[in-house]
């Protein structure tokens, strides 16, 4: 029967060509005794080799596609109802903003010309060109606009409680210059998160502070294992590139994320020097990211799965833990000495130590947890 099939589809195609080729008249026009015999010819050629295309696909398997659609709260036809009020966020490439749409408060993320990459660009064209034009207003954004639309990407394959949730964008052109929403380019809008202050968390119990490094750290293994393979939080982490929901801390810059596994980044029992390595994202746009490992991680031990996880860990701690933990330590507590002193250590351990596994660390700060909410 498939043979049959085969067979079958092969003679329409030939006919097919067949006819095509009637059509070249060498030095002579078709007439129109030509054209009413070749045009039913073709009509049939064609009806017939897909009838029988489709005959032949029968009883094939259909295959199975398992792709998420997102479905967004905001797109192009809603977001330009969004009032603007405030920055919250001044990144390298991207802006983030406070924005109302109605009694709810929103993020927006977008690209605008006073964006340190742009402006700094700008600077140095102007003088070039003779002046400011719309040439190098698309020049000078294009890099954070691709930059932008590799973060909507990337976040339509991540999800955790500790990113920032994405819940719409609207692309319609490069335009950087326009405050006008329906104008923008490229215009992402997320959950509503309140920007970290660090001497918040001096009002924060201590049970508070041990559940949002739980959450953190669950954050690190996640990143350890996503969709996209190990990701990186980069080099340049700052307490500003989280924002606060509740006692949960909510990763808002991605500027600095890498997805891509380094080459040879640990070694099973070894510490060994861990070699500068450029890492691109795969996307529609190949943009590079040429993100390294930092130098003051070169030498450090680990395993053979840890992948970025001791780099990220170490930032972590540098930038997060030491306030929730560290600092800690010099609180009042309303529990034996003895016991206390224990915890001190613990959480000296959990902000400072870099070499412990993410599993040590998840069940160290739950034992912590656990002692504290008994009191």
């Amino acid at each position: 029967m498939h043979c049959t099939r085969k067979h079958n589809m092969s003679t329409m195609i030939a006919k097919r060509r067949e006819t095509l080729a009637v059509l070249q008249f060498p030095g002579k026009p078709a007439s129109p005794l030509d054209c009413c015999i070749l045009i039913p010819l073709l009509l049939w050629s064609f009806l017939s080799y897909h009838l029988t295309a489709g005959s032949a696909l029968e009883g094939m398997a259909k295959p199975d596609f398992h792709i998420r659609h997102p479905v967004y709260l905001f797109n192009c036809s809603n977001i330009p109802a969004i009032t603007i009020s405030e920055v919250l966020h001044r990144g390298q490439y991207i802006h983030t903003l406070r924005g109302n749409y109605g009694s709810k408060f929103v993020l927006v993320k977008m690209v605008t010309m006073e964006a340190e990459d742009v402006h700094s660009c700008m600077k140095e064209m102007t003088p070039l060109f003779g002046g400011a034009s719309d040439k190098i207003n698309a020049k000078c954004s294009s890099f954070s606009n691709m930059k932008l639309m590799k973060e909507i990407l990337m976040l339509q394959q991540l999800e955790h409680p500790n990113l920032i949730s994405l819940i719409g964008f609207c692309v319609q052109g490069e335009d950087a210059v326009s405050k006008s929403l329906d104008k923008h380019g490229i215009i992402a809008v997320y959950e509503y998160a309140r920007p970290f202050v660090a001497e918040d968390v001096s009002f924060w119990p201590l049970t508070h502070r041990i559940e949002a490094a739980i959450g953190l750290c669950d954050l690190l293994t996640y990143l350890d294992n996503t969709p996209l393979g190990s990701v990186s939080l980069g080099e340049h982490l700052s307490p500003d590139d989280f924002f606060v929901k509740g006692n949960t801390f909510k990763l808002v810059n991605f500027e600095g994320l890498t997805a891509s596994q380094p080459q040879s980044l640990c070694q099973y029992g070894s510490v060994h020097a861990v070699p500068e390595t450029k890492s691109w994202i795969v996307s529609i746009f190949k943009l590079s990211l040429g993100s390294k490992v930092p130098t003051s991680l070169r030498n450090i031990p680990c395993d053979n799965k840890s992948k970025y996880s001791k780099q990220n860990l170490s930032n972590i701690q540098k930038v997060l833990f030491r306030i929730l933990l560290y600092e800690a330590v010099d609180l009042q507590v309303e529990i034996p000495n003895a016991r206390w002193e224990v915890a001190r250590n613990a959480m000296r351990e959990a902000a400072t130590d870099s070499n412990l596994t993410l599993s040590d660390l998840r069940g160290l700060l739950t034992e912590l947890l656990s002692l504290f909410s008994s009191h």
